[in-house]
């Protein structure tokens, strides 16, 4: 599925929060460590055109939804390097990593509703 989601989103548009919803759900849930995302996600995984970026603020979106708490405590007990998760064209671009750092810490820190997150 990760590796042909930019088809599927053509013909689905909320493929990317579908899938980031079920990987929130499994790692709230604890059936799947959140670690995990980092070879789910891996650029070896989805493709270089922010895939993975798009599912992972998805995947902070449910598990904060979820609990913020049980977010921070993921986070907290295992960093994720964010950097890793940025298309390759834009890992280079200053403000580009930092915005995308800033808005996944914002899932960490407060719940936000599905409806205000930009994927742009």
């Amino acid at each position: 599925v990760l590796q042909c989601i930019e088809d599927l989103q053509m013909d689905f548009p909320l493929a990317f929060n579908i899938v980031g919803f079920y990987l929130g759900k499994a790692i709230a849930d604890e059936r799947l460590p959140i670690s995990s995302l980092e070879t789910l996600l891996s650029p070896k995984t989805a493709n270089p055109a922010g895939v993975s970026e798009k599912i992972l603020l998805a995947t902070f979106n449910t598990i904060s939804n979820e609990s913020v708490e049980k977010l921070q405590e993921l986070f907290s007990s295992n960093p994720l390097d964010l950097k890793q998760f940025i298309a390759p064209k834009n890992r280079n671009n200053s403000d580009y990593v930092k915005q995308f750092k800033s808005l996944s810490l914002i899932h960490i820190s407060e719940p936000t509703r599905q409806a205000e997150i930009s994927y742009a």
